[in-house]
């Protein structure tokens, strides 16, 4: 797997990989991870796939890791 591209966020660590004719967009922040699976064809060069990576996205993304978060420290304090 190679890394091909990193998009600067202040909040979390946002890569793209590249492996076996597949995209692998993944979003790390504290001890947890989220990675998206995407192949070349579907999804064109990378240029192009770096401007389909919204900032609504990269909310939605962020949102979800809050409240797993959340759930994960209640989890951890039962």
């Amino acid at each position: 797997m190679r890394l091909v591209a990193q998009i600067p966020h202040p909040s979390c660590r946002i890569s793209i990989l590249s492996w076996n004719g597949k995209f692998f967009l993944k979003f790390e922040m504290g001890q947890m991870e989220q990675t998206f699976k995407a192949s070349e064809s579907d999804t064109g060069d990378l240029e192009s796939f770096k401007a389909k990576i919204t900032t609504h996205f990269i909310d939605l993304v962020l949102s979800s890791f809050q409240q797993l978060d959340e759930e994960f420290s209640l989890l951890l304090e039962s």
